[in-house]
Order: C-alpha cells, then structure tokens, then sequence
C-alpha cells in the first residue's frame, strides 16, 4: 500500500486582520470536509486518514495543527469493501 500526500495552499493577502482570520477559517472548514471525506473513501482495515492545517505568516512563523486530534468517526458510514458498480441508468 502507498501513501500519497495531496497539498492545497492559498496564498493570500490583505491588511485587514479579519480578512484573515476569514480566510483561516475557511480553510480549516474545507480540510475538515476533505477528512471525513477520505474516511469515506479508505480501505477497511487500512490506515486512518491524517489531515492538518498549516497557517504561516512570512514575517511571525506559523502553526499546524493536526485536525485528526479532534476528529470522531464514529457517525461516518462505511462504504461495501467491494467497489460499487458504475450506474448504467
């Protein structure tokens, strides 16, 4: 089995501090959306889906933040282990 990393990053810029904290937001909420997506997808029995988020300011460093910490996937429902049959309709 191989482990892919996928990579999003936006770049962007604006001097309003709350633009900022707008656009941090967002992002968490999309890779959020993305892990309990790839726990949809993963292999029973594989290994668990991992999804941070990174937020870096060029002139005060930044931080990561693991979002697996907080993830429950006790509500996700489990996929048949066969892949599912194309629609022909």
């Amino acid at each position: 089995m191989s482990r892919k990393i996928h990579t999003v990053e936006l770049k962007f810029d604006a001097d309003d501090p709350e633009r900022h904290k707008a656009a941090r937001q967002m992002m968490r909420k999309m890779a959020r959306m993305v892990l309990i997506q790839a726990h949809m997808i993963a292999e029973p029995g594989g290994r668990v889906p991992q999804a941070a988020y990174r937020n870096e300011d060029f002139f005060e460093g930044g931080t990561l933040e693991d979002l697996g910490e907080e993830f429950d996937d006790s509500s996700i429902p489990e996929l048949p282990a066969s892949d599912p049959q194309p629609d022909t309709d």
